[in-house]
């Protein structure tokens, strides 16, 4: 999808993909990750937004699953993440990133959303009564109060 913004703007990275995946250093379906320029990109949107008072996500999505990128964006200032699926928010928890948000894209599983809970994201995206009410449960069992936000769950939407 940015292949060909990435080749205008850093055809050193595409030339070193190439290379690294020709030497058999790195399998197909890699992410190979321009880390100074990430790292510089996100100081620079960290520092107009703070500058303006805005509290700010990130969200890693195929990168999301890295800890180490998050967190260096954590250190850098960003308020936590915004996971694609509970497997991101898995490694989120585990390397105390706090979290944004969790299942805009993905509902959490069942089995897993008292943990998720317990991590107090400060919302989670639900698209039906029984996710809601999973959640209200894993709330009143961990005496806690637990952000949501509700995607449409009524005729004509599709969720």
């Amino acid at each position: 999808m940015f292949l060909k913004q990435t080749m205008e703007r850093n055809r050193r990275l595409i030339d070193a993909a190439f290379a690294l995946h020709q030497a058999g250093k790195i399998l197909p379906d890699t992410y190979v990750i321009d880390v100074d320029a990430f790292l510089e990109n996100g100081k620079k949107i960290i520092d107009k937004a703070k500058a303006r008072g805005y509290k700010m996500y990130f969200m890693l999505k195929q990168a999301g699953r890295n800890p180490w990128l998050a967190e260096e964006l954590t250190r850098m200032g960003y308020d936590g993440a915004v996971v694609v699926d509970y497997k991101e928010a898995l490694t989120m928890m585990e390397h105390h990133i706090p979290l944004g948000n969790v299942g805009h894209l993905v509902q959490i599983p069942g089995s897993m959303v008292k943990k998720v809970v317990e991590a107090k994201p400060e919302v989670i995206t639900v698209y039906s009564r029984e996710k809601l009410s999973q959640i209200e449960a894993a709330a009143a069992e961990l005496d806690q109060t637990q952000g949501i936000m509700s995607r449409g769950v009524d005729d004509p939407d599709m969720i």
